[in-house]
């Protein structure tokens, strides 16, 4: 846990910050508030479904052709997948953080399956747990601190 602490404090507090004054700098005020309530309320809850759920929110602005609010749900979906021009993203800065014994090697297609390979689905398995506990540990944390940065960038704008 005390690798985790160092890590909010630092580069998820830094990256969340960087990337809300950037989309506020791009998006400025418009109906921020609303937003920020549902996305902190899915990035807690459901950390893994943030991506998801900002591409629907994106569907639905662009069907009201509410090309602002649209943009503002990318912005979140390129924030945890990555995108063009996307320098760092949860996503890659998880796929960073994989410790070396959960490193899964790529299998030969169509080759008769190995013993080493059959380590593999259980690695596979191990590493799909320690993903799903890493976004559990840094979505809410970061999108805390970004969605707290927004809020404080609309209240002093």
């Amino acid at each position: 846990m005390f690798e985790l602490d160092i890590i909010a404090d630092t580069e998820l507090r830094t990256r969340a910050i960087e990337a809300a004054e950037k989309l506020f700098r791009k998006a400025g005020s418009s109906a921020i508030r609303p937003k920020v309530n549902g996305l902190l309320q899915v990035a807690v809850n459901e950390p893994r479904e943030v991506a998801s759920f900002a591409n629907k929110q994106k569907e639905r602005a662009q069907s009201k052709r509410d090309e602002d609010e649209a943009e503002f749900w990318e912005s979140v979906r390129i924030l945890c997948q990555g995108g063009r021009n996307a320098e760092w993203f949860l996503k890659k800065a998880r796929d960073e953080a994989v410790p070396n014994q959960l490193a899964l090697k790529p299998n030969t297609p169509g080759a008769k399956p190995t013993k080493e390979q059959e380590a593999q689905k259980n690695l596979k398995k191990d590493r799909e747990d320690w993903e799903k506990q890493w976004d559990r540990d840094h979505y809410p944390i970061f999108f805390r601190y970004f969605c707290s940065h927004l809020l404080y960038r609309v209240s002093a704008h």
